[in-house]
């Protein structure tokens, strides 16, 4: 039996794969891990999955010099592309190391089946939240009709919230806006547990703010894609206030933009949407103001004409009045004139019929006629009801008068 040592066996694997290491094949795989170390270079974790099987896995590694070669075709989609979980197509050679074992030398990546796959996705994220009924549940909070006071979700560094803030304070209109920032990652792993946080703390003094705005600078197809995430779009629905977005990408929409009240382009177009709708209250204010003004101007137009009309009316019924009253008090002169003679005639009769009925009946002249008056001390008796046995009486006669006791 023919026997190899190990170092022979190695060898010989590595000179069967000494072809592949001169000629480059493109290979599906996904990304499992990926490291990057302070020189540059980039060590990954290939693996193809059936199911929740591993079917396959390599190590793999972007040199530094490789890396800085890709940064030149793909830009800042390179970032978002070498990230765990994502499919990728990347042009590989095979090095194989007696000692350190097989590694992919990766050259190049094809962007377009990552994307295609975060597509997918992307899709299964956005029928899940169309199936909960969350993909509209923001929509129907009805948006203030002045909004000033504003939750802001953003990086500190972002100069789309620069462009944001910058419109709103020097409008000019001399609007007031009230902003807070809520910071959080805009790009990154970081960025759903960020925004998700921060629309939970939101939530917990919503009282206190009109509106959420999520914003962020510009960016690529690929920074867009840290938006397509189910907890953000759920947060989002489950906001009790409305969201708008400004995550800067002019084509695309991101989950984010899907789950939100109103999505805008950019930082700019929610400042200019806010311009807006406040813009429209103050032209609906100025627009009754200067209606106020007109009926109040008419109204008192009107009372002038009226108070006009009244002084005139005045006059005329004074002055027939007056006249009136004038024809009435010299006929009553007249009248008095002719009536007063005869008048004072009457009442002198009258008089002197008075005086002769008093003097006919003075105590005296009934005395005289043979009648009698009874007292009972000053009382005057004019019924024997008001007598009792044993009162002192006295009677007033013509002549004199008597006391008597009664029996």
């Amino acid at each position: 039996m023919k026997q190899l040592s190990l170092s022979q066996l190695m060898q010989g694997i590595q000179r069967l794969l000494r072809p592949l290491s001169s000629n480059s094949v493109w290979v599906i795989a996904e990304l499992s891990e990926v490291n990057k170390s302070a020189r540059g270079h980039v060590y990954i974790e290939l693996v193809e999955k059936r199911g929740d099987q591993i079917a396959a896995k390599a190590s793999a590694v972007i040199w530094s010099n490789g890396m800085s070669r890709l940064h030149r075709k793909l830009g800042r989609d390179l970032h978002h592309i070498l990230r765990a979980g994502n499919q990728v197509l990347v042009q590989v050679t095979v090095d194989f190391h007696a000692v350190y074992g097989m590694k992919l030398n990766i050259q190049d990546i094809d962007p377009s089946v990552t994307l295609g796959a975060l597509a997918v996705k992307r899709q299964a994220i956005i029928d899940r939240l169309t199936v909960e009924e969350k993909i509209d549940q923001n929509k129907f909070h009805d948006l203030p009709v002045v909004p000033q006071r504003l939750a802001v979700i953003s990086s500190p560094k972002a100069a789309g919230l620069e462009d944001l803030l910058d419109q709103l304070k020097h409008n000019p209109y001399g609007f007031c806006f009230y902003a807070q920032l809520f910071p959080a990652s805009m790009q990154g792993e970081a960025t759903e547990g960020d925004v998700v946080a921060q629309l939970n703390k939101i939530a917990e003094q919503d009282s206190n703010y009109d509106l959420i705005i999520i914003t962020r600078g510009g960016g690529s197809q690929l920074d867009l894609s840290w938006f397509d995430s189910y907890a953000i779009g759920a947060a989002i629905a489950a906001s009790p206030l409305p969201v708008l977005t400004g995550i800067g990408h002019q084509q695309d929409q991101s989950i984010a933009d899907l789950c939100a009240h109103s999505s805008l382009k950019t930082p700019t177009a929610v400042a200019e949407f806010l311009l807006q709708k406040t813009g429209e209250y103050a032209y609906a204010i100025r627009l009754l103001s200067e209606r106020l003004q007109q009926n109040t101007k008419q109204h008192c137009l009107l009372a002038q004409n009226q108070l006009v009309q009244y002084k005139t009316a005045l006059g005329y019924a004074s002055k027939h009045r007056i006249e009136a009253q004038s024809s009435r008090i010299d006929r009553l002169k007249q009248q008095l004139r002719h009536s007063a003679p005869s008048r004072l005639l009457q009442e002198r009769k009258r008089l002197q019929n008075i005086r002769q009925y008093i003097n006919s009946n003075a105590v005296d002249k009934i005395l005289e006629k043979g009648y009698s008056l009874i007292f009972r001390g000053e009382e005057w008796i004019r019924s024997t009801d008001q007598l009792q046995k044993g009162d002192a009486i006295k009677i007033r006669f013509k002549d004199g008068e008597q006391d008597f006791i009664l029996n």
